[in-house]
């Protein structure tokens, strides 16, 4: 863990679950936090007692909801700043729907197990006008199921959460890391074909 994220953990473990949920909303916006370390060190904070599992799980589920619908927020916005033309091209237009029809399970797995995609796919959901209702609902299931399983492993194991930290970090990297590499020969593989087509 760098510097900044051993001060974080020490100021969460000082100054308790506001500071905590502060860390989580300004890290669902974007800032490379060690949030999941941080639910983790709730649950280990509800098993000694030191606070409530229902007011500590709400909030740090409002506090990450929160972080997320500004992110949709600002995609939305930034819609407008695209030229009608593009919007409205049929390229544009396949793109929005291929993401639509996936968008819910993108959303919903960015925010607990490839975490490291979330705020991008936050961005594209609202720039890609992805109905907000959906979005909310997806996003808050996601957001809880990270909350009950981390926080519930650091329940179960508040004296080894650094190690769980860890092991998430690694797996979550390699599998992200393999994501992308599919990405990326996929569209070598379709630019190629419109080459040889051409």
């Amino acid at each position: 863990m760098t510097e900044i994220g051993t001060f974080i953990v020490n100021a969460v473990t000082m100054y308790g679950l506001p500071f905590a949920c502060a860390i989580l909303f300004i890290g669902s916006l974007g800032a490379p936090f060690p949030c999941t370390i941080i639910v983790i060190l709730l649950g280990a904070f509800v098993r000694d007692g030191i606070l409530n599992p229902y007011i500590a799980s709400s909030l740090a589920l409002v506090s990450c909801v929160s972080g997320d619908l500004i992110i949709y927020g600002l995609g939305r916005m930034g819609r407008s700043w695209i030229p009608r033309r593009i919007q409205f091209s049929a390229k544009w237009i396949n793109v929005e729907n291929a993401f639509n029809r996936h968008a819910g399970i993108a959303v919903y797995m960015t925010r607990w197990f490839m975490t490291p995609l979330a705020f991008p796919t936050t961005l594209i959901a609202g720039n890609g006008a992805y109905s907000f209702p959906r979005f909310l609902s997806i996003d808050a299931l996601g957001q809880a199921t990270w909350i009950v399983m981390f926080g519930g492993l650091g329940y179960a194991f508040s004296s080894q959460s650094d190690l769980i930290s860890e092991i998430f970090s690694s797996v979550t990297g390699v599998i992200v890391g393999a994501f992308l590499v599919l990405i990326g020969a996929y569209a070598l593989f379709k630019f190629s074909s419109m080459r040889l087509r051409k």
